[in-house]
């Protein structure tokens, strides 16, 4: 049985957005089985998309059209609780009607899908600095998040802390 070294993708991000990003996100993965694959596949969702999604998924639904080697599988930096499958070198592909599965997320053998790796002409991808550590609430998030909640202007929101 093939070993299934590679996460597979159905996603609204294009190529630019995937490579700007250093890698794919936010996705939830079985950590475990995603930390063993080493390379990634990203295929088109063209699915009704939020107006700002749909300038970004810029290839034909369905169709694969990156792959890439994994560097690393880190959180996500805007959702924590999802994963940024992180690539140190893609390749451009294009292969029609490629995804076909169910769940957006999908774990298989590289062979199995067809693609040639002697034929892909791999390109550097530039790693994005971690994320700067999770400091806690601060005052002006707090600020914002209360005026949102309570429909007024943040700055009709007073914070007062006692020591």
């Amino acid at each position: 049985m093939p070993i299934e070294d590679t996460i597979v993708t159905f996603g609204a991000f294009g190529p630019a957005k995937i490579i700007a990003d250093g890698g794919s996100q936010a996705w939830r993965l079985w950590l475990p089985r995603a930390r063993e694959c080493k390379y990634y596949i990203a295929a088109q969702n063209q699915s009704p998309l939020p107006p700002l999604d749909a300038k970004l998924a810029t290839e034909p639904h369905q169709s694969a059209f990156l792959v890439g080697k994994i560097s690393a599988i880190k959180k996500a930096p805007l959702d924590k609780s999802r994963w940024l499958i992180g690539l140190s070198e893609y390749a451009r592909v294009s292969i029609p009607n490629f995804w076909h599965w169910r769940c957006p997320v999908r774990y298989m053998a590289f062979e199995e899908t067809g693609i040639d790796m002697a034929s892909l002409q791999w390109h550097p991808v530039s790693e994005l600095p971690d994320p700067e550590p999770d400091l806690g609430l601060t005052f002006e998030a707090a600020r914002h998040g209360l005026a949102n909640h309570y429909h007024v202007e943040p700055d009709r929101i007073e914070i007062i802390l006692h020591g």
